[in-house]
């Protein structure tokens, strides 16, 4: 009997086929666990998708069990398998379609990847090209300046520097459209990358406490978040903030107590900055930082004034009195094109200081 028809039929005494001789069960047993096992990892170790379904990891460990008992699949509509039978076609079909999605989404931001770095080099080359073209127009525009006015004739110096104003003016006109063009082309194919560097952002390690993320990842993104930036020109805003008087805080109450607070404000922070490009970062000691893409300044300070209102209403000091609360004071700047990371992060500080010296419990936006 073949290894098909033993997964596939039981004996005529209705016990299943792995009540064979001494050798099948062994090799039925490994198979089985071998087949429960790639479908589980499939799950645990899947790329993800656009337009995942949130329950894929779930859905895996379901087709595990109907190949191991014959469990249904309520979802795929496979009933319980009462006979010993399995859906194997439905099994493999699942299988095989998920590999199938999963390669193409690969190389399709492989060849993303590969086209943006494309544009990149185009895109050098040709700023080399008209810089060039640029330096040469405005030079030729000089020498004709430089010999009407040797010529001592007003009107020709005149005419030589109209027509060299028009001459330069339609070379930065011509660069202009030219970026614009290529800035626009790397955008496109930017956007869905931004996706991936937002799921990668899920692999980097977070901090124990809190389940934020931790200050190495934070670097990390920050130096993405200045660099998309820079080829993307949306807007971008980072916040600092700080719990005030977190010290006293220890100090009268212990070290549990504080991190009991330290927890309940990285709550607040997760239910006001929901979106996945959200970065929530535990920055150190008391101190969280955030980065707030496709954010200006004005929808970022009502974000974050939201967030401080949660925290003055609903944190409290595990023992401590009843009208005691926690605050925090905050430090808001919109990212630059110009910026860098130690600058954007110089004006946060900055603002955070600000909203101390000025009372506490409340945000700054620098200017």
């Amino acid at each position: 009997m073949s290894l098909v028809n033993k997964l596939l039929s039981r004996t005529k005494d209705g016990e299943n086929a792995r009540s064979g001789s001494q050798g099948e069960p062994d090799l039925l047993d490994g198979s089985l666990d071998t087949l429960d096992r790639i479908l589980r990892a499939m799950g645990e170790f899947a790329v993800e998708l656009e337009e995942e379904d949130p329950r894929f990891q779930d859905l895996c460990k379901e087709y595990a069990r109907h190949v191991t008992n014959g469990a249904a699949i309520l979802d795929e509509g496979i009933a319980e398998a009462t006979d010993g039978a399995r859906q194997w076609g439905r099994v493999r079909r699942f299988y095989i379609d998920r590999r199938q999605r999963e390669s193409e989404f690969v190389a399709e931001r492989l060849r993303n990847y590969r086209l943006l770095v494309e544009d990149m080099v185009v895109g050098l080359r040709s700023i080399a090209s008209r810089e060039e073209t640029t330096e040469t127009s405005v030079t030729d525009g000089l020498k004709h300046i430089e010999k009407a006015a040797d010529s001592g004739d007003i009107a020709s110096v005149r005419v030589a520097i109209e027509k060299t104003m028009v001459s330069v003016n339609h070379a930065f006109n011509e660069q202009r459209r030219l970026f614009e063009g290529q800035i626009a082309q790397a955008n496109s194919r930017m956007l869905s990358l931004r996706e991936d560097l937002a799921n990668a952002r899920e692999d980097l390690k977070h901090d124990a406490l809190t389940d934020t993320y931790n200050r190495g990842a934070f670097d990390v993104a920050m130096q993405q978040a200045v660099s998309l930036n820079f080829i993307l020109r949306q807007p971008v805003t980072v916040v600092m903030l700080d719990l005030d008087h977190f010290k006293a805080i220890n100090d009268e109450y212990g070290h549990a107590a504080g991190d009991d607070v330290l927890r309940s404000v990285a709550d607040c922070l997760s239910r006001t900055f929901v979106r996945r490009s959200d970065v929530v970062a535990r920055y150190g000691g008391e101190e969280f930082a955030l980065i707030l893409g496709d954010v200006n300044a004005a929808t970022g300070e009502m974000l974050v004034n939201r967030f401080l209102a949660m925290v003055r209403e609903t944190v409290k000091i595990p023992y401590g009195k009843a009208d005691s609360k926690v605050t925090c004071s905050g430090g808001l700047t919109e990212l630059l094109p110009a910026d860098t990371v130690e600058s954007v992060l110089l004006r946060a500080d900055r603002a955070l200081y600000k909203a101390k010296a000025e009372g506490r419990d409340r945000l700054c936006v620098a200017s």
